[in-house]
């Protein structure tokens, strides 16, 4: 098969003519003589490619109908498939009709073919497959024989790739007519991603295959339906000014390039082809009105630094487009990519260094901090920008080079004069953000250069929140050391850092916290400690270790803060057991509200009301209105818990205040199984 002296040109798809080696059944073919000569190789470039690696040397036998066809034995061939017509059917058969076809053994590929005449759709595909694989190895006179087989016509409606594309993509011109006076269409759509024959033979360098398809009529705007790119847009793409001029001068449309995507002037300035951009503007490829950075041929040019083209862009009027609606501007694909030269010339040239560069409102800072694009960073700071110029969010570079752990970065910004105090809360605090992902050296530099260390309840969490609720214990202790009260209050809960501790299970922290003076008793505004967190979140160990440090584990006025009733209602079994043997009270008195039993009833935890009941808390325990265990699981619908209590002593006709049973509850949540149980069984679920 032959490919165009460009080393960058792909390989065809393996798929158009399914190798023979990519089949199961065993193949062993020495390159024998060929029955039919080749197209001359001068129509084709001279570093035809060999045969892939495996297709001519295999280890496997072949079998009696792989050798008879070849050596091109007729009278064997017709032999072995009228004694064995199963052979036409198997699944290697159109893989060898290939081989055979692609060694231009004629009179072999004529009889395979016959074999397969009375399979209508069969031959179709037979006939398919070994007229491709002759097209792909030039052999002219197999091709014109295989035209003139019955079905053609079937053959040449049918979708996708095409022997034509073949022809196109290997350079061989004089199969072309040929396969356009069978019937073949010059302006069909080949499979995904192949395109129209025109679009094949500019992928695939042929400059005088392009130039014959022209002028055999092959439309220069006919786009695939996949990619939607035109002839002229892979031309501008791979920056071939020869063909750029062909398809102009036949038509091609200088502008049209995908649906809704870019052109061709974008491809020529994403691939830095400045001659190919340069004649593209001569021959009226518009430079503005584009609407994102999709098809923004600056915008291309500058996201892969071909200074060169972004020059020949602004001298033809190209704007320099920012704004959100617009995506990525210029600007800020130059300094996402890390583009120095590219982003001075943009400044120099009309733009603002603290605009907006990105679809979510960044600042051209933050977006060259993302990528620690420090020389960007640099020469945006050099052109003018505010270090200290807020996005949209009231986010600076400060924070976004905490938030990314661009040290380097962040000491820049710090000695460009970037603010490190006075922020209104945790959102937008560097010191915050560069603890919570555990950035230590970034930690380390806004310390030192004075970063406030927000503690009062106004400012939400502190950076000691942020790094004990993510186990970063080593920041910490940086912390503490440089003064943070241990303490320290939340907004709006109150919460001190032990809580996040204790809600993540970050046991390192906890100890630091602990011997550092928290108090372990500390309660938030709405009357919970860490205990409750621990328990709640059901971090067993961090529960453990607070009862060990002395939490307390009574006096709780409601069931709302009690670490207890909280382990009970999310399920956990090993923090309810932990509580309970450190001497939680079992509450059971309506003072006390809803009680544990209540809890673990009402989430359907069996294990728990199971566990509960065993250490003597009252099946009929009731809270400040009288409402049972069992009427809340038959209010939930859970029959497993109601039977546990049930069996543990709950009375089934057990009245609340107002007069209900469990029978009303469920029936008043719509809970029709357990009516219906209570009904069959005249209320009792015993049995």
């Amino acid at each position: 098969m032959a490919f165009p002296p460009n080393s960058t040109t792909p390989p065809i798809p393996p798929s158009i003519v399914a190798p023979f080696e990519q089949s199961a059944g065993p193949v062993a073919f020495a390159r024998p003589v060929q029955s039919h000569s080749k197209i001359d190789k001068q129509l084709a470039p001279p570093d035809r490619t060999p045969p892939p690696p495996g297709l001519t040397d295999r280890q496997q036998p072949e079998t009696l109908l792989e050798v008879f066809c070849r050596t091109g034995n007729r009278a064997e061939i017709e032999r072995l498939l009228r004694c064995h017509p199963s052979l036409v059917a198997c699944g290697q058969y159109n893989d060898l009709l290939s081989e055979i076809a692609a060694r231009g053994k004629d009179k072999a590929v004529e009889l395979l073919l016959l074999a397969k005449k009375s399979d209508a759709a069969g031959y179709i595909e037979s006939l398919d497959r070994a007229l491709k694989a002759a097209v792909q190895e030039g052999y002219i006179g197999l091709v014109r024989q295989l035209l003139k087989q019955e079905g053609l016509v079937h053959l040449c409606a049918r979708p996708g790739t095409t022997a034509l594309h073949i022809a196109a993509m290997c350079g061989y011109m004089d199969l072309v007519k040929p396969l356009l006076q069978a019937g073949f269409n010059i302006d069909a759509n080949g499979a995904a991603g192949i395109g129209t024959p025109l679009s094949c033979a500019v992928e695939y360098g042929y400059s005088r295959m392009v130039e014959h398809l022209l002028e055999l009529g092959a439309n220069p705007n006919q786009r695939p339906t996949h990619t939607g790119t035109t002839p002229l847009a892979i031309a501008s793409r791979r920056g071939e000014v020869a063909k750029i001029k062909l398809l102009i001068a036949a038509g091609a449309c200088v502008d049209r390039g995908m649906e809704g995507g870019p052109a061709p002037l974008v491809f020529a300035a994403k691939g830095g082809h400045r001659a190919a951009l340069l004649l593209l503007i001569k021959r009226g490829a518009a430079v503005d009105g584009w609407h994102s950075c999709w098809d923004d041929p600056l915008c291309a040019a500058a996201g892969q630094g071909h200074t060169d083209c972004v020059q020949a862009l602004l001298e033809a009027g190209a704007p320099i487009i920012t704004g959100r609606e617009h995506g990525f501007s210029a600007l800020g694909a130059a300094a996402l990519r890390g583009h120095p030269q590219t982003l001075k010339l943009l400044l120099h040239k009309r733009g603002s260094a603290n605009a907006e560069g990105s679809p979510s409102g960044e600042t051209l800072l933050v977006i060259a901090i993302q990528e620690g694009q420090i020389a960007c960073v640099k020469t945006l700071l050099d052109a003018g920008a505010t270090v200290d110029h807020p996005d949209h969010k009231g986010r600076t570079a400060l924070y976004c080079a905490a938030n990314y752990g661009q040290a380097e970065v962040l000491a820049l910004l710090l000695a460009r004069g970037a603010k490190v105090k006075d922020w209104g809360s945790c959102n937008n605090d560097p010191l915050c953000i560069a603890a919570v992902n555990g950035h230590m050296a970034c930690v380390q530099k806004l310390l030192g250069a004075g970063a406030a260390i927000v503690s009062g309840r106004e400012y939400g969490f502190s950076a000691l929140h942020s790094a004990a609720s993510r186990g970063h214990a080593e920041i910490l202790k940086c912390l503490l050391e440089h003064g943070i009260s241990v303490n320290a209050e939340s907004s709006p809960t109150g919460a001190i850092p032990l809580f996040a501790a204790a809600e993540q299970g970050q046991l390192a922290c906890l100890h630091i916290l602990l011997d550092a003076g928290a108090k372990v008793d500390h309660f938030n505004k709405n009357g919970r400690t860490a205990l409750y967190c621990a328990a709640g979140y059901g971090q067993t160990q961090a529960l453990a270790l607070l009862l060990a440090r002395g939490a307390t584990v009574d006096g709780w006025s409601s069931c709302q803060n009690d670490p207890l009733c909280v382990a009970s209602s999310f399920g956990h079994l090993l923090c309810v057991q932990a509580l309970l043997e450190a001497g939680a009270p079992l509450v059971t008195g309506r003072e006390y509200g809803f009680n544990a039993l209540y809890c673990a009833a009402q989430k359907g935890h069996v294990e728990v009301l199971n566990y509960l009941l065993q250490q003597g808390v009252s099946a009929d325990a009731e809270s400040v209105s009288g409402v049972t265990p069992l009427m809340i699981a038959a209010a939930q619908g859970h029959l497993s818990c109601m039977r546990v209590l049930v069996e543990a002593g709950a009375k089934v006709d057990h009245f609340d205040h107002n007069g209900d049973t469990a029978l009303e509850y469920a029936t008043q949540k719509g809970q029709l199984h357990v009516v219906e149980l209570l009904h069959a069984q005249g209320k009792s679920l015993q049995g």
